[in-house]
């Protein structure tokens, strides 16, 4: 297994940085948090009832970047070997919206949770900006690829 600190979007964009590989410069911004999403079941804590799978969208600073290679085998059915990348991200614990901004694609978190979140690094979308309010006990997380980074044209 291979730890690495900064991965790209191969359909371009911005490079993003894992923080616990990664030293972030005083006066550089940081480019850890991203957006990722991920399938979750809606019934996960009913026991016997049967997994119910929806999209949903979370916002997190990136810590670790695995790369792990699994050789060919044929026990397992691999015929080639195959290169798996994961993301380790610690999640924004969101916390809920002004009324008067629902109507923006802006999300507050004051804390991230101190569990990681072990995912595919495909599930991971973008970077996102953060602005501290309130002195830096609340943060807005400023997705670019949300609903503000598209043109509406009004009559």
């Amino acid at each position: 297994m291979e730890q690495w600190g900064k991965v790209r979007r191969i359909e371009g964009g911005d490079t993003m940085n894992a923080a616990g590989m990664v030293k972030m410069q005083a006066d550089s911004r940081d480019a850890s948090f991203v957006r990722y999403e991920t399938l979750v079941d809606k019934n996960a804590r009913q026991r016997n009832a049967a997994s119910i799978y929806e999209k949903k969208t979370f916002y997190g600073k990136l810590q670790h970047i695995f790369v792990v290679r699994v050789p060919a085998h044929h026990s397992i059915n691999l015929l080639a070997p195959e290169t798996i990348f994961f993301a380790a991200i610690y999640p924004c614990q969101l916390i809920s919206t002004p009324s008067a901004l629902n109507s923006l694609d802006i999300h507050f978190y004051s804390t991230l949770s101190n569990t990681l979140d072990i995912v595919d690094i495909t599930c991971v979308q973008c970077l996102v900006g953060r602005i501290p309010i309130d002195g830096g006990r609340v943060w807005a997380v400023v997705d670019r690829s949300g609903d503000l980074a598209r043109a509406t044209f009004e009559d």
